[in-house]
């Protein structure tokens, strides 16, 4: 790109010349119609119709291809004796590169693991191939090197031609394994490209180490680096070692590590798109420097010199009206955003008995030491909370603020039998400047858990307080954090006005799983998080935490359970019983929507069987795919592109007519590249029937972004998926024995006497019905 942000005249893109594909949508509408009519049975719903919106059109990062008539011979391969993965790899290449294959490798992918592809059939004595197993960097094979036998099964010829196909069908019957089966393929394809473009180079014969040559250490308290085995190490010093770019960082970053990562993955619109024609394609193979595609009759239409991106058809929703007790806010025109400035939360109880503490390394670095400061301290908190309409009331004491030194779990567990002496419903917490995260952690897990003492806390960050452009702003959002954990509720949004459900009688509830990190202890488990509304302000979200029976477990363990607990929460809030049940299901990949459908969704009737109300009828119940972690971007046309406002929806283009989903982007992005969220409906009793039934979820799901209760403006993912996310992160808090990498945990010692071991994770009786997550 030049200086002024325009690409070359070279490599000039047409961004504001959209197209419209009128085929395609007539396709799209005829396969709807075709589902509507015929009410053929499939595994999820079908999409009931299209939504309503202001209509735009979009670029997004997808490339049109053309497959002619290929088609692929697709094997299953086995490994024996069993190995490690990286071990498993290396056979597979040295398989590939032995002599019985080498007439088929042109033609050759693989998933380096179980899967592979041929244009032509592999003819093998016997279906099998011995390997001696030799490393990457190694020549010839090492005296007694470990043999492999290599096993290739065939087990179908693969038409790519079918993918286009099943795509131009207005039949909903065509068989999904037809889609699923080649889009394996195609994946297999293109990364295939990255995998031998990466190998070592071999060592020459006459490249040696020269072994009487002496090494002079700089210093004895050098690091050394394992560059050999577990079994087998052989150890360099650091200095003599460099790091190859572009590795995966396999342990948990520190927080300056993922800003910096997060600075340089951020790229505007007009830097991605400009990556992904320029290299990104190149850099898998698809700008014909990809041999194996060459023989493949693939190809991508071009704009010039560029590989040409497609159109999609959009809509903006207009944005729901926000109301606050004492007014309703307005909301800016491109970022929806609004502001605290004479409005009152909907709900604000009292205080009750608090106190403020100032945890400090020592009291020199207490910043509050001297009496005006704590009194400006306190004005500060107390106009920005009676701002909102909270009702003030002085801290225990008539305001005497603590000095606590923050050593270690023993100097706050003291602190909070302190609390309880005193009778203190919460404490505020002004936390020193870089504080470890076990002391954090250990206020979470001593104010939450049944084993502590059940104080709601809230944490202030001192550098951010005074960093703080806007002191009095950071304050408001400590405000609105302490109205929802307090029990009252912030904003609410008139869903009436867009919605006909009755949400006097329908709950809305937020799932989400959360797994352990490569760096974590291997017994640290997976966990879920399960949040719902109690009645129809739709202001609170009291949260339900369980761990999973073992680490990397999507699917909810002990699922009944958890829902049941919210079934009777609402039952003890409400008088009214449910007919509507909204599950927002967070933490899922694409390939577990069948299981949610057949294992889960039992478990939730199941839950609402055991409530005697609903004995003789259930609630209705609609269950909705939350996927945050997906590629797919869009670009809004212009001179150069540009992000989409909020509220936009896409659920033509790039979804499929047959089933019921859409992406959203509902938030303004302040920085980088925006990304919507891709909503699946697997499950749907409530809103098929419904004459408006698509604009209606997209309406409900888009208000339900405006829900969040410590933003003045519209979040990225809907509410309850955000909430059960963030419980999910607060059980790290409680099990950070567990989760944090060993060079955190030797910081300061953990108390592993208030690490729950059960299942569940008990919460004090105190919090248990509140948002004490948020």
């Amino acid at each position: 790109m030049s200086r002024h942000g325009q690409y070359p005249k070279s490599n000039q893109f047409p961004w504001s010349k959209v197209t419209h594909d009128t085929e395609l949508e007539k396709s799209e509408n005829l396969t709807v119609e075709n589902i509507n009519t015929k009410k053929q049975a499939q595994k999820f719903p079908s999409r009931p119709n299209y939504g309503k919106g202001v209509p735009i059109m979009l670029w997004t990062n997808y490339v049109a291809m053309s497959v002619g008539n290929l088609s692929l011979h697709r094997y299953n391969v086995t490994v024996n004796p069993e190995c490690s993965v990286r071990r498993h790899i290396q056979v597979i290449k040295l398989f590939l590169q032995s002599p019985s294959m080498v007439q088929y490798t042109r033609g050759i992918i693989t998933d380096f693991r179980s899967i592979l592809l041929s244009q032509k059939k592999i003819e093998l004595p016997n279906n099998n191939c011995e390997i001696v197993y030799r490393a990457e960097d190694e020549v010839q094979p090492r005296m007694n090197a470990k043999q492999y036998n290599v096993t290739v099964t065939f087990e179908r010829i693969l038409s790519i031609s079918d993918l286009q196909d099943y795509a131009d069908s207005t039949d909903i019957s065509t068989i999904d394994n037809i889609k699923n089966d080649i889009v394996q393929a195609l994946n297999i394809l293109f990364n295939h490209y990255a995998e031998p473009t990466n190998s070592l180079a071999t060592s020459k014969s006459r490249k040696l180490f020269p072994v009487n040559t002496k090494y002079q250490i700089k210093s004895e308290s050098d690091f050394v680096v394992n560059v050999g085995s577990l079994e087998k190490p052989t150890y360099l010093l650091s200095d003599v070692c460099t790091v190859l770019p572009g590795q995966v960082a396999r342990t948990k970053l520190t927080p300056q590590q993922s800003q910096k990562m997060i600075n340089f993955c951020t790229g505007d619109p007009s830097k991605d798109t400009r990556n992904i024609q320029e290299t990104g394609l190149e850099s898998v193979g698809l700008r014909g420097n990809n041999r194996t595609l060459g023989n493949s009759n693939i190809s991508f239409p071009q704009e010039g010199r560029l590989p040409s991106l497609i159109t999609v058809p959009a809509r903006i929703l207009g944005a729901p009206k926000i109301s606050y007790r004492k007014k309703e806010p307005l909301l800016s025109i491109d970022k929806r955003s609004w502001d605290l400035r004479q409005v009152h939360f909907m709900k604000t109880p009292g205080m009750g008995k608090w106190s403020c503490v100032i945890l400090a390394e020592s009291d020199r670095e207490n910043p509050f030491k001297e009496s005006k400061d704590r009194k400006d301290l306190g004005a500060a908190f107390k106009h920005a909370v009676t701002n909102v309409g909270i009702r003030y009331t002085e801290p225990v004491n008539l305001g005497v603020y603590s000095t606590v030194t923050a050593r270690g779990v023993e100097d706050i567990k003291r602190l909070f039998k302190t609390a309880i002496a005193r009778k203190l419903d919460w404490l505020l917490l002004i936390l020193p400047r870089r504080i470890p995260a076990v002391i954090y952690n250990s206020i979470k897990k001593v104010g939450d858990l049944d084993s502590g003492f059940g104080i709601t806390t809230i944490c202030i960050d001192r550098d951010k307080l005074y960093r703080a452009k806007s002191p009095a702003q950071y304050l408001a959002n400590v405000s609105m954090k302490l109205n929802l954990k307090l029990g009252g509720n912030n904003q609410f949004v008139k869903f009436q006005e867009f919605s006909s459900l009755n949400f006097g009688k329908t709950m809305i509830v937020g799932i989400d799983v959360t797994h352990p990190s490569p760096s974590s202890d291997k017994n640290a488990p997976s966990i879920t998080a399960m949040v719902a509304t109690v009645n129809s302000s739709m202001g609170q979200w009291p949260a339900v935490i369980q761990r999973q029976t073992r680490a990397r477990q999507e699917m909810v363990s002990k699922l009944s359970h958890m829902f049941k607990s919210r079934l009777e929460l609402w039952n003890k809030t409400n008088k009214a019983y449910l007919e509507n049940i909204i599950v927002y299901r967070d933490g899922v990949s694409e390939g577990q929507y069948n299981t949610v459908v057949n294992d889960e969704l039992p478990l939730l009737k199941e839950a609402c069987k055991s409530i005697p109300a609903y004995k003789k009828g259930s609630p209705r119940l609609t269950v909705i795919i939350v996927a945050k972690r997906h590629h797919t971007r869009f670009y809004a046309p212009g001179k150069v592109p540009s992000n989409p406002g909020p509220g936009t929806v896409v659920d033509r283009g790039v979804t499929e007519a047959r089933y019921w989903d859409f992406y959203l982007q509902s938030h303004y992005a302040i920085k980088g590249t925006a990304r919507p969220i891709h909503y699946f409906v697997v499950h749907d009793e409530i809103f098929g029937k419904m004459e408006n039934a698509v604009s209606e979820l997209e309406s409900l799901t888009q208000g339900l972004c405006y829900m969040f209760g410590r933003a003045t403006m519209p979040v990225s993912v809907c509410t309850p998926a955000y909430y059960a996310d963030i419980a999910c992160k607060r059980a790290r808090c409680y099990l950070d024995g567990l989760f944090d990498n060993p060079g955190q945990r030797e910081t300061t010692a953990v108390d592993q006497s208030i690490i729950p071991s059960d299942l569940g994770i008990k919460l004090h009786a105190n919090i248990r019905d509140t948002m004490f997550y948020i």
